[in-house]
């Protein structure tokens, strides 16, 4: 599934989501503990979403600047400068890092 298509779920489902948390006293207004625990079950939805939408774009830029990175060492038929070259490993080393700070946050399998 395409990081586009996923992000635009997960935005839609956030809006439904927020409307029925702001709906949930008028339909529990007399039941507390059902309108608490729905609140809070709701809530825990939409951070889950929230960092799963924080890390597809995050995914989504890193796969940006890899075309960009990539494009760029299609065009260059030459060798590199030695400035050229120390940038692009600048570059590189950023996107690793990042990547693995991302690859930290996922929860073990298993």
């Amino acid at each position: 599934m395409k990081t586009s298509t996923l992000l635009r779920i997960y935005r839609i489902t956030s809006v439904v989501l927020l409307a029925l948390l702001a709906l949930l006293p008028l339909l529990f207004w007399r039941h507390i503990i059902f309108a608490t625990s729905a609140t809070t079950v709701v809530t825990l939805v939409l951070i889950l979403i929230a960092f799963q939408v924080q890390r597809l774009q995050l995914l989504a830029r890193t796969v940006s600047r890899l075309d960009e990175l990539l494009e760029l060492l299609r065009d260059t038929k030459r060798a590199l400068s030695p400035l050229e070259s120390m940038q692009l490993m600048q570059e590189l080393a950023e996107i690793r890092a990042r990547l693995l700070r991302d690859n930290s946050l996922k929860r073990p399998n298993g």
